[in-house]
């Protein structure tokens, strides 16, 4: 199965201090301000030092914008570089944050913060920092299932469109060199079919013409044989009064 790198790259989950019952009740003034992370996960980073270092920054920026939200329920995107931050305030306190390559669909950013809060509140845990370990395998688990792009029911669906348009390409490049090929083969069968026409039209003539001679032939020799028997009469009867043959008859 693969994986698009650098889709979703970071991922955290947050309640502010001040409005967690947990937290207020560990402060003797009873409230206090700021964001406990609860847990986070960084996508490995890459062998480019100038990329690396502002990667590494990404952990400390997420928290700088925690810092400076609303604690109403709200969603948002804030665009900064190459980088997108996606984060959604739930129970007006949790936060659930991501950041991502700033050319990841929206959709599969705002699922994945869906996602992160279900199955987050399915553990079922408290808010202190204690679970954190459990908490960052089970971003790192989402987040894994979200860059994985056989996951993505659209991306599928656009592969699978993808995938069968090649393949139509492809039949309909073969049905033009068969169409290519049927013109060639009607080209010759045309040829064969004059060919035979003429052959039959010369075999008509050599017929007739054959007929012609044998009667001519024929017409001769009769004339022929009626020249011979005629000279044939005329000398045994005598030249030229055909005495010989009178003289026997009387």
């Amino acid at each position: 199965m693969s994986t698009n790198k650098n889709l979703l790259i970071y991922a955290m989950i947050g309640v502010f201090k001040d409005s967690s019952e947990y937290y207020s009740s560990q402060t003797s003034n009873g409230g206090s301000t700021g964001i406990v992370l609860l847990g986070e996960f960084l996508k490995g980073s890459t062998g480019n030092s100038s990329y690396n270092s502002s990667y590494q920054q990404i952990p400390q920026t997420c928290i700088y914008i925690t810092e400076k939200i609303s604690h109403l329920n709200h969603k948002r995107t804030l665009t900064q570089s190459i980088y997108s931050y996606h984060y959604k305030v739930t129970d007006n306190k949790y936060v659930f944050m991501c950041c991502a390559d700033s050319e990841c669909p929206l959709r599969i950013c705002y699922n994945f913060l869906d996602d992160l809060e279900t199955q987050y509140k399915r553990l079922g845990l408290n808010e202190s920092t204690e679970n954190m370990k459990q908490i960052n395998n089970l971003i790192k688990d989402r987040m894994a299932y979200y860059n994985n792009v056989e996951n993505d029911k659209i991306s599928k669906l656009k592969n699978q469109i993808d995938s069968t348009k090649d393949v139509m390409i492809s039949n309909i490049d073969k049905i033009i060199e068969r169409g290519e090929r049927l013109d060639v083969l009607v080209s010759r069968t045309e040829d064969l079919q004059d060919n035979a026409f003429n052959f039959r039209e010369g075999s008509v003539k050599l017929k007739n013409t054959m007929k012609k001679r044998l009667i001519m032939i024929g017409i001769f020799a009769i004339i022929i044989i009626l020249i011979v028997l005629f000279f044939i009469i005329w000398i045994g009867c005598g030249i030229p009064d055909f005495s010989r043959c009178k003289s026997s008859s009387s």
